[in-house]
């Protein structure tokens, strides 16, 4: 027979221990191998107690020849599986011719750089590698390994280990040393022996109902499960030969030589000089030379106080930690105290390969990560005492970190999240699905809650939460139109494109503008898929440039470029009738007599004529009509002809007083701006009548009227007034008057739409 035709099918009899204590499967044969053509299958019912080991020992006197019984039967798939009873195995009748020997074992498993030495020299070794007698192993720093011999016994290689493969495990070991035994030159192995053999299932029988009351029920005879198999594998050392029986135990050779044997499961015999010590379960014994000593007590496995998530959501890494305590002992022994903790996280059930490695001698017995990446991962602590014995391992936990993969699709913002298999999850309220099973495709522009819970644990539902995206940078283009600058209103016509091309519909957008005075409101009449329109008004005071926001799904806001608005045209000046030239303007004046001959009080002045007209008061209504009449609202210079009537009176101190009226014609020219002051200036001439006699007079004003209402004005006036003597007078001195009064004016019929 080939050696291909037992070693692809030996790495699928590699079965499996709980959690911790067990090898990753090996790979699936894909198709049978090829046979002499005289061998011819016979098919076997399986019985209850049932092992591939003890059906090869008894069909070919060969435990090891296993790979027939997984070669020819491909649907008992790869290790662990176990054999059910009545099953019908397809088995060659014997065993096929081989050129080539079969290996003592297989290098099953590798982590880091391991090396495989034989006669042909040294080279890396890998997953399914033959060994054959007289093969070195050797691990390397942070390096494992794992051999498993044809009847499933396997070994688990720590780092620094080199062992060499001399032989097979067997049922039967002799007292003494052997040249076939395996050698542990230094290092760390596990040993798994027995239990990974496990026998047949017995087949649930159910009773069948009787087909007639008077008819009892078929007796159910269920076959005597065969004795269990005692496997055991001899291991030298430098200080002795240990010979390991069923169960799990440790064996490991120290810097001076010296052997020690912890046993957790099992038993083991230990030969040191020519003493023999028997180690139980839950005991060790440390041999060193010709001395082994007495079994040593191991402290118990810990027991979880808090364990992490089994399941952990995460954008990034995941922060994690776990407590335990010291375990209890049983009633039949006393344990010692652990002095330190040994604790693995592995990526892998066999803890091969190691994730980090801690020991630690804490009195809080925790484990604390701060950025675990995404993976599976098993975590397991066990106590070491004063002594450096170390106790089994606590139940391993296994914990996975899932960091959900968004994958952006051809549609616009939508997504996939992707999710490793053996998790059953759900999409907000949605019933959790097995993840093999279902696409989980999403809006980006929404928020998701995400709820997954591991397969083996459906109870324990976590959540991740994924932020929405935002749909900018945006491509708007904005414009006024319809403008009515009369009515103050107008409409935004706005498109907006964000970066995955999509045109957004009304519905999407808000604006506002930045000032008060403009009022931007909900979209009208347009096409929602290409353009969407928004009402705008403004009021009087409203600037003419302002700067509005846009907002998108009410998250996100663009600040957009000042939009103008459009300018009133001027409105049409108002035409004034006549009747708006027509003034009406009463003056109350106060004056100083300037001539000093009517001032004069000396008699011996003026040939005696004391006047003495110093104080007076005045009056005088003025009509006016404009020759040149301002709009209203306009700014410009107005002019008008006046016609006024006015008096004074000079008091006297001898009880008489000087009387004067006033008829003059003349020009007023005023200004009509934006203020509401308007300064006036008047001339004038005419007569004067001073008692009967009468002389001709003009006068000069400036007055500043304030426009209280289109129609009425008030204001100061400053007046000059002077009346002219003739020469032939005996006293020809001209009468000259200074005088500040307040000037009333009125337009009776002045338009309302004045200033």
């Amino acid at each position: 027979m080939r050696l291909s035709h037992w070693l692809l099918p030996l790495s699928l009899a590699l079965l499996s221990r709980p959690l911790g204590a067990q090898p990753r499967p090996a790979p699936r044969p894909t198709a049978r191998p090829a046979a002499a053509p005289a061998v011819q299958l016979r098919p076997y019912r399986v019985q209850a107690g049932d092992t591939c080991v003890g059906i090869a020992t008894a069909r070919y006197r060969n435990g090891a020849r296993t790979d027939l019984i997984h070669a020819y039967n491909p649907t008992l798939g790869p290790p662990p599986h176990r054999l059910r009873v009545g099953q019908v195995l397809q088995l060659p009748d014997r065993v096929p011719s081989a050129s080539t020997p079969l290996p003592a074992a297989v290098l099953t498993e590798t982590q880091n750089r391991v090396e495989v030495i034989n006669d042909s020299g040294t080279r890396v070794g890998h997953r399914n590698d033959p060994l054959f007698r007289g093969t070195r192993v050797s691990t390397l720093e942070r390096a494992s390994a794992e051999v498993t011999f044809a009847d499933e016994t396997q070994l688990r290689l720590s780092e620094q280990t080199l062992v060499v493969i001399l032989g097979e495990s067997n049922t039967r070991v002799r007292r003494l040393a052997r040249a076939s035994d395996t050698v542990l030159e230094r290092g760390t192995l596990r040993a798994f022996l027995g239990s990974l053999g496990r026998g047949a299932e017995p087949e649930a029988v159910t009773p069948v109902a009787p087909a007639a009351p008077q008819r009892p029920a078929r007796r159910v005879v269920r076959p005597a499960p065969r004795r269990a198999r005692v496997v055991a594998v001899p291991i030298r050392t430098a200080s002795g030969r240990v010979v390991l029986r069923n169960g799990e135990a440790q064996v490991a050779v120290g810097a001076r030589n010296e052997t020690t044997v912890a046993v957790y499961s099992g038993s083991a015999n230990v030969v040191a000089g020519n003493r023999t010590v028997t180690v139980q379960p839950g005991f060790a014994v440390r041999a060193e030379g010709n001395r082994v000593e007495a079994p040593h007590a191991l402290p118990v496995a810990p027991q979880w106080q808090t364990r992490p998530p089994r399941l952990t959501l995460t954008d990034t890494t995941a922060a994690l930690s776990a407590r335990w305590e010291p375990g209890t002992a049983p009633a039949n022994r006393t344990a010692p105290a652990p002095a330190t903790w040994h604790i693995e996280l592995a990526r892998d059930p066999s803890f091969l390969d190691l994730a980090s490695e801690l020991r630690t001698a804490d009195a809080t017995p925790v484990w604390q990560v701060e950025a675990l990446a995404p993976g599976a991962y098993y975590l397991r602590v066990s106590a070491v005492d004063a002594a450096r014995f170390e106790g089994p391992f606590s139940e391993p936990l296994r914990v996975t970190v899932v960091r959900p993969e968004v994958v952006a699709v051809a549609a616009p913002h939508r997504a996939v999240i992707n999710l490793p298999g053996g998790l059953r999850c759900g999409l907000g309220e949605e019933a959790l699905e097995a993840t093999e099973q279902r696409r989980f495709e999403v809006n980006r522009l929404v928020a998701q809650t995400l709820r997954c819970s591991a397969r083996e644990t459906p109870d324990e539902v976590v959540s991740w939460s994924l932020a929405p995206t935002p749909r900018g940078p945006f491509t708007v283009v904005a414009r006024l139109i319809d403008a009515d600058p009369v009515a103050r209103r107008a409409a935004l016509r706005v498109q907006v494109v964000d970066s995955a091309g999509e045109q957004l519909t009304a519905e999407h957008l808000r604006v506002s503008a930045d000032v008060d005075s403009v009022n931007i409101a909900a979209p009208t009449a347009g096409d929602p898929s290409t353009v969407s329109l928004f009402a705008v008004r403004w009021g009087a005071d409203a600037p003419r440039s302002f700067r509005y926001t846009l907002t998108v799904d009410g998250r996100e806001t663009v600040d957009r470029e000042a939009l103008t608005l459009p300018e009133a045209p001027p409105r049409p000046r108002p035409r004034d009738g006549v009747g708006a030239r027509v003034s009406l303007r009463g003056e109350a004046l106060g004056g100083r007599m300037l001539s000093g001959y009517q001032q004069n009080t000396d008699p011996s002045l003026e040939q005696g004529n004391t006047l003495a007209m110093r104080w007076g008061l005045g009056a005088a209504l003025q009509f006016g009509f404009d020759l040149k009449h301002p709009e209203p609202d306009a700014r410009a210079l107005g002019l008008a002809t006046t016609l006024s009537a006015g008096g004074w009176l000079f008091p006297r101190p001898d009880g008489d007083a000087g009387r004067a009226s006033t008829y003059l014609l003349g020009l007023r020219g005023f200004y009509q701006g934006s203020s509401p002051w308007r300064p006036a200036l008047d001339v004038g001439a005419g007569l004067t009548a001073t008692g009967a006699v009468l002389r001709p007079a003009f006068e000069a004003a400036v007055s500043l009227e304030y426009q209280l209402t289109p129609s009425l004005s008030l204001g100061p006036v400053v007046r000059y007034f002077q009346i002219v003597q003739a020469e032939q007078d005996p006293f020809p001195v001209d009468a000259r008057v200074l005088s500040v009064g307040l000037s009333l004016g009125l337009r009776p019929w002045a338009s309302r739409r004045s200033p």
